[in-house]
């Protein structure tokens, strides 16, 4: 009976999305091929110490927003409660906007690139960053 009445209303059921697409990019492939491949070395040494950081940045994309919140405040608690050789870090997070076409002189870059190592087919997303001892 009360299907009926509401079939006379002009309601019914109506095809809804049962998911949302995966966002994904060109080379998320590859990004967890080597991302499984560098864990797998991590667990192989007891010497090595991983840790994942993903602090979301917070702006609205469309179906992929998370409200603007991000996981900056958190991720600087954690960092900052970090040791290595029982000293702690210098967390700061920096707020101000880098404007597109701004860049490192060579030198400075180039004193830069001599502490990181970059995965030569994912120069972009995969950086290790070495830490002096001395």
């Amino acid at each position: 009976m009360v299907y009926l009445r509401l079939t006379v209303l002009g309601y019914g059921l109506k095809r809804v999305a049962k998911t949302k697409p995966i966002k994904q990019i060109s080379e998320t492939e590859t990004i967890l091929k080597e991302d499984n491949r560098i864990n797998q070395q991590v667990d192989d040494k007891s010497t090595t110490l991983e840790i994942s950081i993903d602090a979301k940045v917070g702006i609205k994309i469309g179906e992929f927003d998370r409200g603007g919140k991000t996981r900056a405040e958190t991720l600087l608690r954690l960092a900052s409660t970090l040791t290595f050789k029982g000293r702690n870090p210098v967390v700061t997070l920096v707020e101000i906007i880098y404007h597109t076409g701004v860049k490192l002189t060579q030198q400075a870059m180039a004193d830069i690139e001599q502490l990181i190592h970059r995965l030569p087919t994912l120069k972009k997303w995969f950086v290790e960053i070495f830490c002096r001892t001395d």
